[in-house]
C-alpha cells in the first residue's frame, strides 16, 4: 500500500548511513536468493526442480508484491543517498533486478539532480533494457556535457534499430569533442 511505502521509505531516511548501507546489503541478498531460485527452476535434474518450486511458492506470497515496491522505492532512495556506499549497492541492486529496475530509474535519468542522473543513466545502460531509450535520447539534449556523454554511451549499450538515427540527429549539433566521439 502507498502508507506503507511511505513509511519503508521515511524509515531509511531516518537511518545512519551504516543502517542505510546494511539496508541495501540485505535488498542485493534477496535479489541474490530470487535469481538464484529462477536458476534452480531451469535445472535439469527434476528433483533440483521440484526444491525450487518449493522454494519459490514460499518466497512468493501476497506481501512478496508489496515488499517489491518497496523495494523499487529504497532503489531510488539509496541512488539518491549523500553516502557513495549506500549508491553503489543501490547500483547493484538494479542491476541485479535488470528490467524490473527500469521503471523506478526512468523518472530519475531526467528529472534528478546531475549527481544522481549521471549513476542511473549508466546503470540503465549496464541493464540494457530499451524501456530506458526515450529518457536516454532526451538525455542527449541536456545542457551538461557528462550527461549527454554517458546517455549516448547507454544508449550504444541498449543498441536498437532506432539509436543510430538518434545518435547521428545528435551528433550534427553537438560541438563537444568528448561527446562527438562517445556519439
Amino acid at each position: 500500500s502507498p502508507a506503507e511505502i511511505e513509511r519503508a521509505v521515511r524509515l531509511f531516511r531516518g537511518q545512519t548511513a551504516s543502517e542505510r548501507l546494511q539496508t541495501m546489503q540485505n535488498l542485493t541478498d534477496a535479489v541474490r536468493i530470487r535469481i538464484g531460485s529462477a536458476q534452480l527452476m531451469e535445472a535439469q535434474d527434476p528433483k533440483v526442480r521440484t526444491i525450487a518450486v518449493r522454494r519459490q511458492s514460499q518466497e512468493m506470497s501476497v506481501a512478496d508484491l508489496d515488499r517489491r515496491r518497496v523495494a523499487r522505492f529504497l532503489l531510488v532512495e539509496g541512488f539518491r543517498d549523500p553516502e557513495p556506499n549506500v549508491r553503489n549497492y543501490a547500483k547493484l541492486v538494479a542491476i541485479q533486478l535488470g528490467p524490473l529496475a527500469v521503471s523506478s530509474l526512468r523518472p530519475l535519468a531526467c528529472g534528478g539532480p546531475n549527481g544522481i542522473r549521471l549513476p542511473v543513466i549508466r546503470t540503465l545502460g549496464e541493464i540494457g533494457d530499451p524501456r530506458a531509450r526515450p529518457e536516454l535520447e532526451s538525455c542527449l539534449a541536456d545542457p551538461v556535457t557528462a550527461l549527454r556523454f554517458v546517455a549516448a554511451q547507454a544508449l550504444g549499450q541498449i543498441g536498437g534499430p532506432a539509436v543510430p538515427a538518434s545518435l547521428e540527429a545528435c551528433l550534427r549539433g553537438e560541438k563537444d569533442p568528448e561527446v562527438r566521439a562517445a556519439l
